[in-house]
């Protein structure tokens, strides 16, 4: 059977898996990867595993989500924070999702395999669930930290968190767009979509820089 871990020995294990799971799913993606494969890479028995993750979708999605909260807090802070709201910020906070899944191995093989239609049939409903509302509740908070500033005040906080959606779908659509002009499609989309968030600013111009109306 499994052997028993001090609370110290299976937070240094639960953080190898991570380390080592992402490693293995940017390279050989979900599909390729084994249990055995990652107990291999972590120096743990098989029986072992089952004692962090009931399967091996569940640490994929655990390490999808912690890169997630990431990026998340980086393109809050370079964009959105502690900083009058214009165009040019909004639009690179969009494009700066789009850029990372563009650069990260992870998300790449993972569109690359279809990996988010496998989740979807293997994890349980619940997790699914959880997920879709973690999404939800961090895209409004930025919304509504945005409603708070002046913009975008009739907008249905849930309508933007599909819009959020929307542009992560996008990228998983980018051969089916056109991979050749995928990235200046986006960049006259988004940049229609920043225009169009200043606009709704009360008593400031296009550009978010200047003040209302003499």
């Amino acid at each position: 059977m499994p052997r028993s871990f001090t609370e110290e020995e299976s937070l240094k294990i639960s953080e190898r898996l991570r380390t080592e799971g992402k490693k293995l799913f940017s390279s050989h993606g979900l599909k390729k990867t084994t249990v055995d494969d990652l107990v291999r890479a972590t120096g743990i028995a098989k029986g072992s595993f089952y004692k962090f993750f009931p399967s091996k979708e569940l640490l994929y999605m655990e390490i999808i989500e912690r890169e997630e909260k990431e990026l998340r807090l980086e393109m809050q802070g370079r964009f959105l924070a502690g900083e009058e709201l214009d165009a040019v910020k909004i639009k690179a906070f969009f494009n700066g999702f789009i850029g990372y899944m563009e650069t990260e191995p992870l998300f790449l093989k993972m569109f690359e395999e279809g990996a988010v239609e496998l989740l979807m049939l293997k994890l349980p409903p619940e997790k699914v669930a959880e997920h879709m509302r973690n999404d939800e509740d961090w895209s409004e908070s930025v919304i509504r930290e945005w409603q708070e500033a002046g913009y975008l005040k009739d907008m249905d906080r849930k309508v933007f968190a599909a819009l959020m959606r929307s542009v992560f779908i996008l990228f998983t659509q980018r051969e089916a767009i056109g991979a050749g002009h995928f990235s200046a499609a986006l960049d006259f989309l988004f940049e229609s979509l920043a225009e169009k968030i200043i606009s709704t600013g009360e008593g400031r111009s296009r550009s978010g820089t200047g003040g209302g109306n003499d």
